[in-house]
């Protein structure tokens, strides 16, 4: 387990460097929101911290993020699983509408997915790591001079595909 956290640390960290090279970090946010992934378990609650790196050009946003949901499914009383998904990733959001009321984007992005199945009554697990690509489209409503609420939906291919509804704030530096 702990070479598992070590490893998490290490890509984090490698994956934060890349945007921040590219673009300094010039704002944080968090978003929760829920998961309907394509495997036959219940719909788990996703926690979300993302980074804003800032603009690539007028209308291309550079965003990194790190998410985890996690589910556990009683099929019988013989056998219990848990699901659970670790992803970081850098997401380029292209604006298609920006006013002060309303800004609208559609976007896309590569993350590295962990996960892992466990069957708890077995004692047995099963853990990958794997490169995922995600579609999203959202929105960002401006709260307060620094605060922004954002809405989106994100669809994710590989390992888990996955849809994904999610709410939260970002704070601009």
């Amino acid at each position: 387990m702990a070479k598992i956290f070590l490893r998490l640390i290490f890509i984090t960290l490698f994956v934060t460097t890349i945007c921040y090279a590219i673009e300094p970090l010039q704002g944080i946010g968090m978003q929760v929101g829920i998961i309907f992934p394509e495997v036959d378990i219940q719909q788990p609650v996703d926690f979300m911290l993302r980074g804003q790196h800032g603009t690539l050009s007028k209308d291309i946003h550079l965003d990194s993020y790190l998410s985890y949901w996690s589910n556990r499914n009683t099929e019988t009383d013989s056998l219990s699983k848990k699901w659970s998904v670790l992803q970081m990733g850098t997401l380029f959001k292209y604006f298609i509408f920006q006013d002060q009321k309303l800004s609208v984007y559609s976007g896309g992005g590569v993350s590295l997915q962990w996960r892992q199945l466990s069957f708890e009554n077995d004692k047995k697990s099963d853990s990958k790591w794997s490169l995922a690509l995600q579609f999203l489209c959202g929105c960002e409503i401006p709260l307060h001079e620094k605060i922004n609420g954002v809405v989106e939906i994100e669809y994710s291919i590989d390992g888990i595909d996955f849809w994904a509804v999610t709410a939260g704030m970002n704070y601009k530096f």
